[in-house]
Formats: structure tokens, sequence, C-alpha cells
């Protein structure tokens, strides 16, 4: 379950490690700081992608715009797939349950938020 109020996207789950957020304009205000909480705990970092390269942030944070990072993800690549219903100018990722160890992230699982 995940719900945005006030640039926070707060997220309740059982049973997953890590996950993937994908975020427009129309989701959070991207000009101000994003926060993630997760299970009511502060997430303290995230791995952006500005095309094929992956940056550790330190949230909460601010976020780019690129076309490279709009249709170029590692994980999702919207040129190659042509899945253009995908298109999200920013992806936070390997986000790990806070407190959890570094191994444990899986982001093999990728969903939009509500």
């Amino acid at each position: 379950e995940a719900e945005i109020v006030e640039n926070v996207i707060d997220l309740r789950t059982t049973g997953i490690r890590g996950i993937s957020i994908f975020l427009n304009d129309s989701l959070i205000d991207l000009d101000r700081d994003v926060r993630v909480v997760w299970n009511g705990k502060p997430v303290e970092r995230c791995s952006i992608e500005g095309g094929r390269d992956g940056t550790v942030v330190r949230l909460p944070a601010t976020f780019a715009r690129t076309l490279d990072g709009m249709f170029d993800r590692r994980l999702l690549s919207i040129r190659q797939s042509r899945m253009y219903g995908w298109i999200f100018p920013v992806a936070l990722e390997q986000i790990g349950i806070p407190g959890a160890s570094t191994n444990s992230t899986d982001t093999t699982r990728t969903a939009p938020p509500k």
C-alpha cells in the first residue's frame, strides 16, 4: 500500500525486501524534496539512473528529469521495449527496507505507485 502526502511517499508492505518507485509530476512535486517512509521508517538512500549509470542519492532529495533517464533504464528500457505507458521521468531504485542489510535488496519486481 502506498500513499503520497506533501511529497512524502509512505509505503506499508509485508514480505517485500526491496522495490523501485516510478515517479512523475502528476504523482509528486519533483522540484521539492522527496521523502520515502517504509513501514514507519525513513529511507535514507536510493539509486537513480541517468541513462545506464546508477547514482546513489541521499533522501530527501529533488530529482532532475532527463530524456535518457526516462527512456533507457537498466531495469526497463522504454527504447527497447516500446512500453510507452511506462514513461516516468524519475525512477527511485534499489530501495531496501530501512534497517535491513545491504544484500537484502531485491529489485526484481517493479510497479508504479497507486
